[in-house]
């Protein structure tokens, strides 16, 4: 939650930059500010009433001269964080433009990108890591950074074709504009080849969460609002599956359940990955050495399968909107059930918040339960297959250009657009009620980013899958089948970065 606040607090501070802050102490500009869980904000009292602003170390009057300094965007979901006209409506496109217009006024370069955004086109070969390679192999300077897909930030990682962002000039990733999750569980031996932060919207779009219909639960006594059951602890698998299991109606009384009638739940094939991560566990870790780990199987992630499957496989009572209606008709349909209040909780990330925007349905948001009582925090995935990775490729021709851009607009996002996106949008916009956005700050204060869904280490997500397809548990077997191929995966990404690292 601090770090979120923080949005708000320099937002207010840069505007009287070198005006004194209240208690008659000075304001001073520093680009060393105390490092740790918070670096934006004090120094330990003391009788001094000094306040200090966090700034990025750039070089000092640093004018690259009209320079057009090109972003690759690609990746599954359509969102752009660099592009934007004057003149725009929209609080974020406005923002993006904002930001645009200052690099070019503080830095003298113009932001550019070149979007090849298509849904399901990150999928290890895809468009960002084949216009990578192609840059990598002709030795080109085509681009002076990339947003890309999850699954092409792996392949492209180990294969050499981007530039460790830990070692460019002026880039620092200990700072409170950059993703201090992403740098825990990202980091493989010191080398961080892709990353998140300010810099870009599209990792907060895409967290899962679950949206619920607040007027169902007004109208049935039997139902609870789960806004306390978070804040006790008790918010877990058996209390959704409780609640869910109340509300069950075959709304035309055609003695079938399909997507004209009321679920407790409606659902996709994406929330088992995020169930595993809301329960503590991941795919892969990266261990003491530095290396990436299997930390997929164990008993809690049976526990975990048993209660998922449970839940969303009981046709009475939910919904998959990606087995039950053909994908031309995926958003058309689910929109619809919970637009009109035939569903009671909706398993999605934070971009179906906007769909609902305009909308009179009052509904809140809230976490992914955790598996039991005893866990400690409630985790939200990042999308796998939905987020967007800043990466630099191997070869650029200025570092230390590339590098002091990259950092002031990371800075500048923070300043600009991630307070656009959550305190003028998500919450002064989108949100209906104070404890969602009480919410909100668990959500994002405990997300997660799993490595080995990042590498893909030996398809291990397909062992969820065939859970899917069973309607049952078959983790076991399927773990016993994979095993042996993913542990080659494990060993074989392991290698190519260790021979990366020794290169760069």
């Amino acid at each position: 939650m601090k770090k979120l606040l923080c949005i708000l607090l320099i937002a207010c501070t840069l505007v009287p930059l070198l005006v004194a802050c209240g208690g008659g102490g000075n304001t001073v500009v520093t680009t060393e500010p105390p490092k740790g869980d918070d670096p934006a904000v004090t120094t330990e009292p003391s009788t001094d009433t000094t306040e200090y602003v966090e700034l990025p170390e750039l070089p000092e009057g640093a004018d690259y001269d009209s320079y057009e300094f090109l972003i690759l965007v690609a990746g599954n979901y359509k969102v752009n964080d660099f592009e934007a006209t004057e003149g725009s409506s929209d609080i974020i496109t406005e923002a993006i433009f904002r930001r645009n217009a200052i690099m070019a006024e503080q830095m003298g370069v113009v932001i550019a990108n070149k979007d090849v955004i298509a849904f399901n086109s990150s999928n290890g070969s895809g468009v960002g890591y084949k216009a990578m390679q192609q840059s990598y192999t002709t030795n080109s300077y085509d681009y002076d950074m990339c947003m890309i897909g999850t699954i092409d930030a792996g392949v492209i990682a180990y294969s050499g074709y981007a530039a460790d962002l830990n070692a460019l000039p002026y880039i620092d990733l200990e700072r409170s504009w950059w993703d201090q999750r992403a740098n825990d569980d990202l980091e493989i031996a010191g080398k961080m080849f892709y990353t998140t932060g300010d810099i870009g919207l599209c990792d907060n779009r895409v967290t899962h969460c679950l949206l619920f219909n607040k007027e169902l639960i007004a109208e049935d006594p039997a139902l609870i609002s789960p806004y306390e059951l978070v804040r006790e602890g008790k918010w877990t698998y058996d209390a959704l599956k409780t609640e869910v299991s109340k509300v069950s109606v075959d709304v035309n009384a055609d003695d079938k359940m399909d997507y004209q009638d009321k679920y407790g739940l409606l659902t996709w094939n994406d929330s088992f990955t995020a169930a595993v991560a809301a329960a503590g566990n991941k795919f892969c870790t990266i261990n003491d050495e530095g290396k990436i780990e299997i930390t997929f199987y164990n008993d809690r992630l049976e526990t975990l399968v048993d209660k998922h499957i449970g839940l969303i496989c009981d046709s009475a009572t939910a919904f998959n909107y990606q087995y039950n209606i053909g994908s031309e008709n995926w958003d058309r349909y689910r929109h619809a059930m919970f637009r009109e209040s035939r569903c009671l909780y909706y398993m999605q990330t934070l971009t179906a918040v906007s769909t609902f925007r305009d909308d009179d349905l009052d509904f809140g948001i809230i976490p992914y339960p955790k598996l039991d009582e005893e866990q400690e925090s409630y985790n939200s995935l990042v999308s796998i297959n939905h987020a967007h990775f800043v990466m630099v490729p191997t070869f650029i021709d200025d570092e230390d250009r590339t590098g002091a851009v990259i950092e002031m607009l990371a800075y500048q996002g923070k300043q600009i657009l991630t307070p656009a996106y959550f305190e003028k949008t998500l919450v002064g916009r989108e949100m209906r009620d104070e404890e969602s956005e009480e919410m909100l700050y668990v959500i994002f204060d405990n997300r997660v980013y799993d490595v080995g869904l990042v590498y893909n280490v030996g398809n291990l997500k397909a062992t969820l899958a065939a859970c899917l397809t069973a309607r049952q548990n078959v983790l076991s077997s399927q773990w016993n089948a994979y095993k042996k191929s993913a542990e080659r995966s494990e060993r074989k990404i392991n290698e190519e970065l260790a021979k990366i690292s020794e290169q760069q």
